[in-house]
């Protein structure tokens, strides 16, 4: 037991913190993932076609990552044998579409909407889905109910949206298009 209340320690003191530091840097990369990959959708004129560039270069990587670690390598090799006796779900391959949506939506919009009206417009839909997903037990350990705090920062994320994007439309005149 004490063994188990160590781990418990270390893990919030230790590992918490750095997963916190990495999410932060996962984070700042994503608007660049935006950007370009808006770039890519707006030269090809097709968001799809962006995100199978997107698609093929995380491949591209995940599979670097899978030929250098032997322990990745064996759990990718497992993955037939999990999904033909279930113990992987058939929904968790849902992850991978809602991934392929993300990217799409950058390919074929942030381009146009730019990228930090893209990027907080897609955080509130985030932040939204999170908290839903954490009430309802999706993907986490323990269900976390709606409070005051949690709502508020939720609400909060989508006044930022609405900060980050009315500027763009009141700058608009009826001549000129963008002051």
């Amino acid at each position: 037991m004490n063994e188990l209340k160590a781990k418990s320690t270390t893990e919030k003191t230790v590992i918490v913190p750095l997963l916190l530091i990495a999410t932060i840097f996962a984070g700042m990369l994503s608007p660049m993932q935006s950007a370009v990959n808006g770039q890519v959708g707006k030269q090809l004129g097709d968001g799809n076609a962006s995100a199978v560039i997107s698609f093929g270069s995380g491949l591209v990587v995940m599979a670097i990552v899978i030929l250098a670690r032997k322990s990745t390598r064996q759990q990718f090799s497992s993955i037939p044998k999990k999904v033909a006796s279930r113990s992987l779900p058939w929904w968790n391959w849902l992850a991978g579409c809602c991934g392929a949506m993300v990217v799409f939506s950058e390919g074929a919009s942030a381009s146009v909407l730019g990228v930090a009206t893209f990027q907080t417009t897609l955080i509130s839909g985030m932040v939204i889905s999170g908290l839903v997903c954490d009430r309802l037990g999706i993907g986490v350990a323990i269900k976390q109910p709606f409070n005051f705090p949690r709502v508020l920062g939720a609400l909060l994320a989508i006044v930022a949206t609405v900060l980050v994007v009315l500027p763009r439309d009141c700058l608009k005149t009826k001549n000129s298009g963008i002051i």
